[in-house]
């Protein structure tokens, strides 16, 4: 049978320890995760002071770098 051998045995014996080891680790970082959670839902209520929408007339400014020289652009002098 495949026990009888014992590296078969061992290396299924090493992987169900590593399987183990791993669900471990997957359930403690569940935990945490858990506790962080609840930690943070029983924060504090803090009052935000809030005012209705105003209607304003958005008018768009457009500014241009550069220079008014009517000779040669600067991007072209070197």
């Amino acid at each position: 049978m495949i026990w009888q051998n014992t590296k078969v045995r061992i290396a299924i014996i090493a992987s169900l320890v590593l399987l183990a080891i791993i669900a471990y680790r997957i359930y403690g970082n569940i935990q945490a995760n858990n506790e962080r959670a609840n930690r943070v839902s029983q924060g504090q209520n803090i009052a935000v002071a809030t005012s209705f929408p105003q209607r304003q007339s958005i008018t768009p400014v457009m500014r241009f770098a550069g220079s008014l020289d009517p000779g040669r652009p600067t991007w072209q002098l070197k």
